[in-house]
């Protein structure tokens, strides 16, 4: 299993996330079993068959790809994508504010 801790694997989901290395939801359906030897999505190494292994199948860049994730790398990219997913919404409403109109009245002579 990877070395990383929790929050770094975090950052690391916010990373391929938002440079569409991996998809910024979750999907429908993950497939669960024994690991398959295949790298981790998320940290890169081999979830090996001793370990659970997540699997999902997901639209990256366009493309329709499977993703094996390590138990705790799974975790870490949801935590990922409720965090993007917040940032989005966050950003959309403050861009939705107008800023307040400041127009100065000035009388004759100012």
């Amino acid at each position: 299993m990877s070395n990383f801790d929790q929050e770094q694997l975090v950052d690391r989901a916010l990373k391929r996330i938002h440079n569409q290395v991996l998809p910024g939801r979750e999907p429908q359906r993950y497939w669960g079993g024994p690991g398959s030897g295949q790298h981790c999505a998320l940290c890169d190494l081999p979830v090996t068959a001793h370990q659970n292994e997540y699997q999902i199948e997901a639209d990256v860049n366009g493309v329709l790809t499977t993703l094996r994730f390590h138990v705790v790398c799974k975790f870490a990219w949801r935590l990922a994508c409720a965090r993007a997913q917040f940032k989005q919404r966050r950003d959309a409403d403050s861009s939705d504010q107008s800023p307040p109109d400041y127009a100065v009245h000035r009388g004759h002579g100012s």
